[in-house]
């Protein structure tokens, strides 16, 4: 069990990672959080308005997770508040303490 449950984090920390650098590199993802209030949560879901990759499509739907991104004000990684510009979290209840943040 514990070993299972390790390899679920992993695969999740993995999961996260392509949802970050997805997201943060996707044109429609972009404008929708740059025009959005901080803090404000958005689920990541396929959407005709929101395209996904397709490989994250299925890493969502097959193992039934879910990714929320936002534009933070505040951002707990000294060197991306340092760097100035609009830093992104991405989260997931389901694994509340994996965090990522991109600078944008």
């Amino acid at each position: 069990m514990i070993k299972a449950e390790k390899q679920k984090r992993k695969n999740f920390d993995d999961w996260l990672f392509s949802v970050a650098v997805d997201i943060s590199t996707s044109e429609p993802w972009r404008q929708l959080l740059f025009s959005s209030e901080y803090d404000k949560k958005f689920l990541i879901v396929a959407d005709p308005e929101l395209p996904l990759p397709e490989y994250l499509e299925e890493i969502i739907q097959k193992n039934n997770v879910q990714f929320y991104v936002s534009k933070i004000s505040h951002c707990p990684e000294k060197r991306l508040a340092e760097e100035g510009g609009v830093v992104f979290k991405f989260e997931s209840p389901e694994f509340p303490d994996m965090v990522r943040f991109t600078a944008n």
